[in-house]
């Protein structure tokens, strides 16, 4: 999907991924040539690393694809470059793309894209996806269940008629 913004930061507000668990994967392509940090922070540190920073931020989320963004003004480049810090949970690196992978925690959580080396965030496209553990087996069991239900429903109406046959009247005179 793509993000318009042609700001050189791009970082998620803390209430936009609250939900912890899933292991979400984020990959972000950019121009050509254009050097892109991802990284996932405490929301706390991020918001202080980017305070006075040009940015867009996603201030809502809906699955499957639904976001939206507000630009926020201020200074054009960060305090210090983003790989120099330590406080990163996940962060990846690369020119072109890169992909980051980490587990939602339970504490507020954001999610950042800056270019590096100069440049912007335009034409940026984002692909996510994400993984529940143990999802593929409560899929299974779904299918099975349901499976079961289809079976059980099927034996208990063999030889069984489906609608309901009325027994004759009985003639009244045999009885007088």
């Amino acid at each position: 999907h793509e993000i318009e913004t042609d700001a050189s930061v791009l970082v998620t507000r803390p209430d936009v991924l609250s939900w912890a668990g899933p292991t979400i994967t984020l990959t972000v392509e950019v121009e050509p040539g254009q050097e892109v940090f991802v990284g996932a922070a405490n929301a706390v540190d991020l918001a202080d690393y980017v305070a006075t920073t040009d940015r867009t931020e996603v201030a809502d989320y809906r699955p499957p694809w639904d976001i939206t963004t507000e630009d926020v003004p201020g200074e054009t480049r960060l305090p210090v470059a983003p790989g120099n810090l330590d406080w990163w949970m996940a962060q990846a690196e690369g020119t072109g793309s890169a992909t980051l992978s980490v587990e939602l925690p339970e504490q507020a959580f954001a999610l950042a894209v800056i270019a590096t080396g100069g440049g912007d965030l335009r034409g940026m496209r984002v692909t996510a996806a994400y993984q529940l553990d143990g999802g593929f087996g409560i899929g299974l069991g779904m299918v099975g269940f349901a499976v079961g239900l289809g079976l059980f429903g099927w034996i208990a109406f063999q030889g069984r008629p489906l609608v309901r046959v009325e027994d004759e009247p009985e003639d009244e005179a045999e009885y007088a």
